[in-house]
């Protein structure tokens, strides 16, 4: 008899990468920012190197929700958001 199932839905059933695009990009364009390819590609990157971060216990979860942001914001010279 069964009693569990596991399922992996990142990037199995969910295409995570493409979400996480879509939602950047209209978060950006929302707050008036360049939402190009490029630019939501180098969230992804800061994004990912954020949450590597807090696995090594450099940094907090709440640390890495706003971090990436200052980040990305600060590398494309926006101020007001």
């Amino acid at each position: 008899m069964i009693k569990t199932i596991f399922f992996d839905l990142d990037d199995t059933i969910f295409d995570f990468h493409k979400a996480e695009a879509v939602a950047v990009s209209k978060t950006l364009a929302e707050q008036g920012v360049d939402n190009s390819k490029q630019t939501v590609a180098r969230y992804s990157e800061i994004n990912a190197s954020m949450w590597k971060r807090l696995e090594k216990g450099e940094l907090s979860r709440e640390e890495v929700l706003v971090k990436r942001f200052e980040q990305l914001f600060l590398e494309l010279g926006v101020e007001d958001c």
